[in-house]
């Protein structure tokens, strides 16, 4: 690859990152204000849908345009291309429409699996979706074929920009009385919809300037029977392949899903009346958004180390992918842990001051450790996915989400929203274990050298020691204000006190803390020197 494409790739890596940065942010943000409005009830009918629309959204933006940038840059001209995205594009309307038709079909079935039928509607509206996975997927495909990330990017902005507005502008619909529960969420649905439609119609819009050759049609009945009988073979690529990447992006999706059908219906077993399991399924969604904005960190991390891990394995560089590879482990766990601990010890005052009160908050903080695990789970994937190792992926994720399918009922049943939790985590302990099991003893070596496990367990302890005598001091009964304001300086003291020890202990190098966003700053200021 030449030094001008590689530059082109690291730079469309970065804008995709970004773009996903940001729309993780908006996806974490939302379901703040919308809780407030619609209260627990209200934000479990909408969390009830939404796996339906992430997985839809994982295939669009993930699943199936990767595969297809790959199908597509195989191509030696443009014209190969364009018969290419001929032949592909029907086979994404074959299983996207069916997977869309089928979910209309069975709403009223699934909905009666998740123990209320009048779910049915907000389920229909989120099957719309699919049929939008074609199209995008399609343009996304080939302009990241084209190491053209842009339209990509801005598209996937946009989406949620459009999406988050009209969920909360439905939040104050039902706040006026405009419309019930299931109405406010039928209505937040169809934002996602909306939003998918203002992508497409942006990624339409490069297509002039940068996808000159993309031309396909819409397949007739007579030419779908013909592909399903001659073109098995890249229906299954495309479907495999395709649906992998959906499970590796989208896990904890996919862990909402089995929650959706299994929580509120475990907590009525446990003896709950239905109306009560409803609004305790809701409170156990409130940890969606916490751990969503804790996973920012290693998102952003991946735009540093992901591409430049890539690099490293085409160039043969085998040195240099191990030094990355260790660096980038080190700063996630890094991160990750401090993140996890600091949230989980000023969790009940988040909870209040977001949420309006601590309810759930023990199930909550268990919740929290998925960000810890999460983070150090997608940083062995990129390692492996840079290596083109895919099975232990395959077999972490997949294993994973068996696990979780088994535990999370019975475990709700015997211990509340605390067992739906714990079941999530149960879950990612085997993925994390398992990668951590089939990497390389060389990389998993990051863990040993230098003493990084001790140091770090060292400024997780004088963190845990300080937020304790912090909050001890503190009355009961605070406000919501007041709450997010001992939320805020906790945050500050418990992040003082970890970067102090961690600069005192020498838990990371130089180099790794220059990496860091402000990593300089921090060591000018905490050091005293330029």
């Amino acid at each position: 690859m030449s030094d001008k494409s590689m530059k082109q790739l690291l730079k469309g890596a970065f804008i995709l990152t970004f773009a996903a940065f940001l729309s993780k942010i908006l996806s974490a943000v939302y379901r703040v204000p919308f809780q407030n409005f619609v209260g627990d009830l209200g934000f479990y009918v909408y969390q009830q849908a939404y796996p339906f629309y992430g997985v839809a959204m994982t295939l669009a933006l993930t699943g199936f345009p990767q595969f297809l940038s790959k199908f597509l840059a195989e191509s030696r001209n443009d014209l190969e291309k364009q018969k290419k995205a001929a032949k592909i594009f029907p086979l994404l309307v074959i299983l996207s429409f069916t997977m869309a038709i089928g979910l209309l079909l069975l709403s009223p079935v699934l909905a009666k699996w998740m123990g209320n039928e009048r779910l049915t509607g907000v389920l229909m509206v989120s099957a719309c979706t699919f049929f939008l996975v074609p199209l995008l997927s399609i343009y996304r495909g080939a302009y990241q074929s084209e190491l053209a990330m842009l339209a990509s990017g801005v598209s996937q902005v946009y989406e949620q920009l459009i999406r988050v507005l009209i969920i909360i502008l439905a939040a104050l619909g039902f706040s006026f009385g405009y419309f019930d529960v299931y109405q406010t969420a039928q209505w937040a649905m169809t934002g996602s919809v909306i939003g998918g439609i203002i992508a497409l119609c942006i990624l339409k819009k490069y297509q002039k300037q940068q996808l000159s050759w993309l031309h396909f049609a819409w397949p007739t009945v007579a030419q779908i029977k013909e592909l399903i009988r001659t073109e098995r073979y890249l229906l299954s690529r495309l479907l495999i392949e395709g649906g992998l990447l959906t499970l590796y992006t989208g896990l904890l999706i996919v862990f909402q899903l089995v929650d959706s059908f299994t929580v509120a219906n475990g907590l009525h077993q446990a003896g709950l009346s239905m109306l009560e399991a409803q609004n305790l399924k809701g409170i156990y969604d409130r940890g969606q958004p916490f751990v969503q904005l804790g996973l920012v960190v290693s998102t952003a991390l991946s735009a540093s180390f992901l591409p430049n891990l890539t690099r490293y394995q085409m160039q043969d560089k085998s040195f240099s992918h191990l030094r990355s590879s260790k660096m980038y482990l080190r700063l996630i766990a890094t991160l990750s842990s401090a993140a996890t601990v600091g949230l989980i010890l000023i969790l009940p005052l988040m909870n209040k001051a977001l949420f309006r009160d601590i309810l759930g908050s023990s199930a909550l903080s268990i919740f929290a450790i998925a960000i810890f695990m999460m983070s150090m789970i997608q940083s062995y994937q990129a390692i492996e996915q840079s290596k083109n190792h895919f099975r232990p992926a395959f077999y972490a994720v997949v294993g994973a989400i068996v696990l979780k399918m088994i535990l999370s009922y019975p475990l709700t049943i015997f211990f509340s929203i605390n067992g739906a939790s714990l079941s999530t985590i149960l879950a990612l302990g085997y993925a994390l274990g398992y990668f951590m099991l089939k990497t390389s003893r060389a990389v998993n070596g990051f863990w040993k050298e230098d003493k990084f496990v001790l140091k770090l367990a060292v400024c997780l302890l004088v963190m845990t020691i300080g937020l304790i005598g912090y909050l001890q001091f503190l009355p009961t009964d605070l406000s919501r204000l007041a709450s997010l304001a001992v939320c805020i300086l906790g945050v500050i003291i418990g992040a003082t006190l970890f970067l102090v020890t961690a600069l005192k202990v020498r838990l990371l190098t130089i180099r790794e803390w220059l990496l860091l966003p402000k990593g300089k700053q921090i060591l000018v200021l905490m050091r005293g020197k330029k």
